[in-house]
């Protein structure tokens, strides 16, 4: 008995849109720390300064420190310094900023993981598949299958180098592609109880680095204007840790 095209596009929505809710429940907030110090004037640079010298001194690995840009509003409005660490799919974006009188400092960690490689897989098989035609095409069935599976092989041997430690910025590259990316999590960086764990120790040691920062200013409990000239490590220099 033939199923009825319309089941089976209903049997696909239902699919999609089961692997979307999940990708979207693994891209929402994991938690949230906000705290106000009341009368305390201090810089955000220098706030952001005391948090990359504490991680520094935890030699956290895998990790990556950037700053970036957040606008407060829409497109038009003005832009807010972010710290943004992140190890593997963990993101922590740090804000820290003046408030009145107060300064406030918040912390927000994400787990940025695409997910539902089953229909994304047949997306790229098609891609391929859609490749490997107009090769077939063009110089016939042989070739085309050649290509076809020259290219299978190619994005299984570029994702096995990815999955190095020694090529760690192209893992991130890699990871955040729209069709290859959740492929390759499935295959490479399956969820078990050691990538749960150090997940964890990373959060935590983040976590904690920012609560140092926070008694520094804590212990001063005075104004600190921006001087430009804090010693903190490069963020480049966290890198490679």
């Amino acid at each position: 008995m033939e199923t009825p095209p319309g089941k089976v596009w209903d049997a696909v929505k239902e699919r999609w849109e089961k692997e979307q809710a999940e990708e979207e429940k693994r891209n929402k907030l994991l938690k949230y720390t906000p705290e106000l110090f009341p009368n305390v004037s201090y810089s955000s640079q220098d706030f952001y300064a005391l948090v990359l010298n504490a991680v520094a001194l935890r030699e956290v690995p895998g990790l990556d420190a950037q700053y970036v840009m957040m606008s407060q509003g829409g497109p038009a409005t003005a832009q807010r310094l972010y710290l943004r660490l992140r190890r593997e799919r963990l993101f922590i974006e740090i804000c820290a900023m003046q408030f009145g009188t107060g300064f406030f400092v918040s912390e927000r960690a994400f787990e940025r993981r695409l997910r539902g490689p089953v229909m994304r897989m047949l997306a790229g098989l098609l891609l391929l598949a859609v490749i490997s035609g107009a090769v077939v095409s063009w110089l016939g069935w042989l070739y085309g299958i050649l290509t076809f599976t020259g290219l299978i092989a190619l994005c299984l041997s570029l994702m096995r180098l990815a999955a190095w430690n020694a090529a760690d910025a192209f893992d991130r590259v890699l990871s955040d592609l729209p069709v290859i990316g959740p492929v390759y999590e499935w295959l490479f960086h399956p969820e078990t109880y050691f990538r749960e764990d150090t997940n964890m120790a990373y959060r935590e040691a983040v976590h904690d680095a920012v609560n140092e920062a926070k008694e520094q200013i804590k212990a001063q409990k005075g104004s600190k204007q921006s001087s430009g000239s804090s010693a903190a490590p490069a963020v480049s220099d966290l890198h490679k840790r």
